[in-house]
């Protein structure tokens, strides 16, 4: 007797929810910038201080990154099953939501979008408490070096083709104390809650034609994979991780995202082990680009939540 169809096809080729087939479009020739694994650090540790160069601080002196770039990699198209993604295993999942945020820059109107956006992340994960404490707008085609001096928020900068981590599991609890009293500290770091952040990234564009984000599944990253590297402004010392190139790596994007999908990511997971929980990306020249393909422009937001265990 023959066992029905689902039992042995692969998870991601079923929809449970419309209980469709639904059949993943992969884009072959894909080039990603990764940190260079190199013996230099095996001695010392990567970093980059993001400021301008001085006489004091010559630009040779700024950072010891060393980067290679790996062509061929695959990246599978989410599209065909968006509405089964989920956070415990792509690490993303992609919100339908028409918004204002990133086109309105008066402080106010800007203030407001950004609360609209928090509300609606809190809802969707029945969180306890929010806090929105960074927000990004960035245009294909801008000088690299634009953030390393701006802070400017409705400033556009350049997307950041280095694959990554926005926060390691000690640099993401140090940043989380940083936006928090003495009073939330004792009540939402006492082990009751789990503690995540989270990126809200969408288009500023009606269609991402040119250079897209790419997600990597957390899973699929060992651990030594990832390079602790000191992030360094003026007033904050952060700690991310770099990528070093896996082909074992799986990578996934949402093909034609538009403005009215908002896809979030984990940036950081309290509850992280041994394994990673959340995610690297790192934004790529999608191969059949148009000439005359508009400029992607994005606004991304970078949002900690706090729910009960």
């Amino acid at each position: 007797m023959f066992k029905p169809l689902l039992h042995w096809l692969p998870c991601e080729l079923f929809d449970m929810n419309s209980n469709n087939m639904v059949f993943p479009e992969r884009v072959h020739n894909v080039s990603f910038e990764y940190i260079a694994d190199i013996d230099l650090y095996k001695k010392e540790r990567p970093f980059q201080l993001l400021r301008t160069p001085s006489e004091q601080i010559p630009t040779g002196k700024l950072s010891n990154i060393q980067t290679v770039w790996h062509g061929g990699v695959e990246v599978e198209d989410v599209r065909p099953y968006k509405e089964s993604l989920s956070f415990n295993k792509e690490g993303f999942i992609v919100l339908d939501h028409a918004s204002s945020v990133g086109t309105r820059t008066q402080e106010d109107l800007m203030k407001k979008d950004l609360e609209d956006m928090t509300e609606l992340l809190r809802v969707e994960l029945q969180a306890d408490k929010t806090i929105c404490y960074d927000v990004r707008m960035r245009l294909n085609g801008t000088d690299r070096k634009c953030e390393r001096v701006s802070e400017d928020r409705t400033k556009a900068v350049r997307p950041v083709s280095l694959a990554h981590t926005d926060h390691t599991k000690e640099g993401g609890m140090r940043r989380i104390r940083r936006h928090l009293s003495a009073e939330e500290r004792s009540k939402y770091l006492s082990g009751e809650y789990h503690c995540r952040i989270y990126n809200m990234w969408k288009p500023l564009v009606p269609v991402i034609e040119d250079n897209a984000l790419a997600i990597c599944e957390p899973g699929s990253v060992e651990k030594h994979d990832l390079l602790y590297v000191d992030r360094v402004t003026e007033d904050w010392a952060g700690e991310i991780y770099y990528i070093k190139h896996n082909p074992q790596q799986k990578w996934r994007w949402l093909k034609r995202q538009r403005k009215d999908e908002i896809l979030v990511f984990m940036a950081f997971d309290s509850s992280m082990g041994d394994q990673l929980t959340f995610c690297p990306h790192a934004s790529f020249d999608i191969p059949e680009a148009p000439l005359d393909a508009q400029p992607r422009k994005s606004v991304e937001m970078r949002v900690i939540t706090f729910t009960k265990i």
